[in-house]
């Protein structure tokens, strides 16, 4: 009897006991090149002006949503129609640039990543805008690519 409660505590123990996923040094080096890849990617797809480019860095998925700055994308397609819109008053975008970026690795198949940003921004009407503020990434990874599950950009208005 007392083995039998001996081993029934065991199974409880074992089952109840939390597991984490190891990483190794060099897996975490890995991913935060690639989440530095990712970043940098993301850098290029806006500099572009094309939204389908932007879009296509985002998770692709029935569950995906953004919310954000009084706004709610409930899918890939209001966030590219979104994009599409504000990219049309834009004449181009220089500079793009990441400063002091921190990237977190959460496990194998997940990361966030943060980061001061600036780029200048060039308007159809002649203006110029020099933009500054931070990012926030939430990246998965499926099927071996990494794709944008969140963003926050935090950038002051009018300034």
């Amino acid at each position: 009897m007392k083995k039998s409660l001996l081993l029934l505590l065991f199974i409880i123990l074992i089952a109840c006991e939390q597991r984490t996923e190891l990483i190794t040094d060099a897996e975490r080096l890995a991913i935060t090149d690639s989440i530095k890849q990712a970043m940098n990617n993301y850098a290029v797809a806006v500099k572009s002006l094309d939204a389908k480019q932007i879009t296509d860095l985002y998770l692709d998925s029935q569950d995906f949503a953004v919310a954000g700055n009084d706004d709610y994308y409930p899918s890939r397609d209001s966030l590219y129609k979104t994009f599409q819109e504000h990219l049309k008053m834009c004449k181009s975008i220089d500079s793009f640039e990441w400063i002091d970026p921190k990237i977190f690795v959460l496990c194998k198949d997940a990361a966030s990543s943060t980061s001061k940003f600036h780029y200048m921004m060039f308007l159809k009407s002649g203006n110029s805008l020099d933009v500054k503020g931070y990012f926030t990434f939430v990246f998965t990874r499926t099927s071996g690519h990494w794709k944008i599950a969140q963003l926050n950009v935090s950038a002051p208005c009018g300034k």
